[in-house]
């Protein structure tokens, strides 16, 4: 474990020596005094890398550690702080030209293992589902180091005894959306100055949610405390404008990593399900947003990239016949790098004064801030309602003017199953709304989108 550890730890290091984002002004090197003020915390600051080498770059490397602590069959809590370990130890020895940087030391671990305990957790599921080549394939693809521990070790993988139709495990609920739509979009008219606009796109999503539970979706009676990481979410969208660039790309995973699992329920003389589960606990999560807003051209893309370190979840689900209801409900804090959207507004004033680098530079700063995510369906026989809630906003650290950002989106979709066949249709409807304000500037935007969609769940 070790060994691979330092394997992920000198990958990074080489990718630093050749990277051209790097913190140069603070010009730390190898000097004892600086190491010393490193090793008493006195050397610690938020750094001035791009937005991608700390929300994005760092996150993978965070996976990476996670990956070769989860692999060699630590648990959630010895995986996380070995891998808090090994970001600290990459700070004092690896960044040699930067001081201890506090986001990387939050967001490298935390980010990690909300990625890697959501991917593994996927492999995991693949190893357990009916042996052939594709879900060995997919385990690989989702937990590569404990794939390749297993194989080394010569490890017997723990197959389900049952299997449904797709050859995946009967007994672990699972939901599994591909899907692909074409929608038009709408944007508003701003106050600012900007124009409506229509404009067509296409689209393709990608959904996991595992919950590893016994009869989480079935006839049971259970209370159980869990804190495996049970209950995970990946989700995955992009859109492309028709004769145009890229219209949104949102990655997002989250994991429960201690939980409470409640199940009553039962099948009557018929064969139907009736009853209910309860599941409420702590997460853990990681949201990379990109959108375009403003696709007159007048704005840059919009970037959002935060990690959760602790959320609350609550969820309801419940089972009446051939009908089927959710309601599911996520609050909590933030950390980030956010644009902000009045960038644009602020610059426009004549009372502005000097921005901190980062912002000034690479046009985003670091953000405080809290989201709620909920959601709600009912289905009935192959008619299927779901409805979407986001909310987030956040608050500047450090910066000589107050910024604040905001966002909401809201979707709703009907859909219908093909029976016999993992084929659904869905028309669909989203509204968003991008809110700034910035030293006295403010700006704001929303856009109306619908669409057709075809998928598959399994």
């Amino acid at each position: 474990g070790l060994l691979e550890l330092g394997g992920v730890w000198s990958l990074g290091f080489l990718q630093y020596v050749t990277e051209r984002d790097v913190v140069r002004h603070y010009d730390v090197a190898y000097s004892w005094p600086i190491f010393r003020r490193k090793l008493l915390g006195q050397a610690l600051s938020l750094d001035t890398n791009q937005l991608g080498t700390n929300f994005v770059g760092h996150p993978i490397g965070g996976t990476g550690y996670y990956f070769a602590a989860r692999g060699n069959h630590l648990n959630i809590a010895e995986s996380l702080a070995l891998s808090a370990g090994a970001s600290f130890f990459w700070e004092l020895f690896g960044e040699v030209n930067e001081i201890i940087s506090i986001n990387d030391v939050l967001v490298t671990p935390l980010a990690g293992m909300s990625i890697g305990e959501s991917m593994i957790q996927l492999g995991t599921f693949f190893d357990r589902s009916r042996p052939n080549w594709h879900n060995r394939l997919l385990s690989v693809v989702f937990s590569p180091i404990k794939s390749l521990n297993d194989l080394l070790d010569g490890q017997t993988l723990v197959r389900a005894e049952r299997f449904d139709q797709y050859g995946f495990p009967a007994d672990e609920w699972h939901q599994f959306d591909l899907s692909a739509s074409l929608a038009t979009t709408r944007q508003a008219s701003s106050a600012q100055g900007e124009s409506a606009n229509l404009s067509h796109d296409w689209r393709l999503s990608l959904s996991s949610q595992l919950a590893h539970l016994p009869d989480y979706d079935g006839a049971g009676r259970h209370s159980i405390v869990f804190s495996e990481g049970n209950f995970s979410t990946i989700d995955a969208h992009t859109a492309f404008v028709m004769g145009g660039g890229l219209a949104d790309l949102d990655f997002a995973t989250q994991v429960m990593a201690l939980g409470y699992y409640h199940r009553d329920a039962h099948n009557d003389e018929h064969g139907k399900l009736w009853g209910q589960g309860t599941l409420f606990g702590m997460t853990s999560g990681y949201q990379l947003t990109f959108h375009n807003y403003d696709r007159d051209g007048l704005r840059q893309l919009d970037q959002i990239s935060t990690i959760e370190p602790v959320a609350l979840l609550l969820e309801q689900r419940g089972a009446f016949g051939t009908g089927r209801a959710f309601v599911r409900l996520s609050a909590g804090g933030d950390f980030g790098g956010v644009r902000p959207y009045a960038l644009r507004g602020y610059y426009a004033r004549s009372d502005t004064v000097k921005l901190p680098y980062v912002l000034e530079q690479h046009s985003y700063y670091f953000g405080l801030g809290a989201r709620v995510l909920a959601s709600a369906g009912i289905s009935w026989g192959v008619i299927e309602l779901l409805t979407r809630l986001r909310v987030e906003g956040y608050s500047a650290l450090e910066m000589p003017v107050p910024i604040g950002d905001r966002l909401t989106a809201l979707q709703a979709r009907l859909g219908c199953a093909i029976p016999s066949t993992p084929v659904r249709l869905s028309a669909y409807g989203e509204q968003r709304t991008r809110w700034g304000e910035m030293g006295g500037a403010h700006a704001s935007r929303s856009e109306l989108s619908a669409g057709f969609e075809i998928g598959a769940r399994y």
